[in-house]
């Protein structure tokens, strides 16, 4: 009788334990995928998208492509007194691709919300050819125009925190919000084709620069996916 009970025991310890380590393990193996948009920097004008991978509860990946053009851009620019406004704002074009890793930090026991770390690197190819920008109200005769061409690469590195919610089996659409400083290094070659007062100039010579540029950099939004698909291995 003492032997029967203790194999009973042992076979309802024996089966809770399992149960235990699948649930640990079902949890741990987790897969989803998910796609999203960036909607601030779409407005701003980077019409893409993103395709974010979560290995497991901790671990994830995402790729981010899109095509930069300012939405409201039409013909001649005007010249900001920072210049970096009129150049890589308002005028330039061309792809954007980031590429990131996330690490939980911490999560709600339901499963509704974690919060995140996110190191993640940009590379932009951004170009404008043969635009005129103007200074002033670009109507006056003492208005300077330019003439100008740039090709510029761009390279930065961001260290994100992420704040994660509706993220469960029950839920099918991921949102979070996330802030991060970085940096980001540009090399530019620009050409000024031409300049003038009062009227948009046309290529009558090509002075050549080339720089490097660093700049401080603030990451910053909200992210919105609907998840396409959730796996768990047993």
């Amino acid at each position: 009788m003492k032997s029967n009970l203790n194999s009973t025991f042992l076979f309802v310890f024996l089966f809770i334990a399992n149960l235990n380590l699948t649930a640990q393990k079902t949890e741990t193996d987790n897969k989803t995928l998910w796609l999203g948009i960036e909607p601030f920097v779409w407005l701003m004008g980077e019409k893409g998208g993103f395709i974010g991978y979560s290995a497991n509860d901790k671990l994830g990946f995402q790729l981010y492509a899109a095509h930069y053009g300012w939405w409201w851009s039409k013909g001649d620019v005007r010249q900001m007194k920072w210049q970096y406004l009129s150049d890589y704002i308002f005028a330039a074009k061309g792809p954007v691709i980031r590429l990131s890793a996330e690490y939980l930090l911490s999560d709600n026991p339901m499963k509704i919300s974690k919060a995140l770390f996110r190191p993640e690197i940009t590379y932009k190819y951004l170009s404008y050819e043969n635009t005129c920008f103007h200074e002033g109200s670009g109507g006056s005769s003492y208005d300077l125009f330019q003439l100008r061409s740039m090709r510029s690469h761009v390279a930065g590195i961001h260290a994100e925190f992420v704040y994660k919610h509706c993220d469960s089996s029950e839920w099918d659409l991921p949102v979070e919000w996330f802030i991060g400083p970085g940096i980001l290094m540009i090399f530019e070659q620009k050409h000024l084709l031409g300049e003038n007062y009062g009227i948009c100039p046309v290529a009558e010579f090509d002075e050549k620069t080339v720089s490097t540029l660093i700049y401080p950099s603030l990451r910053f939004g909200l992210r919105i996916g609907l998840k396409i698909f959730e796996s768990g291995n047993n």
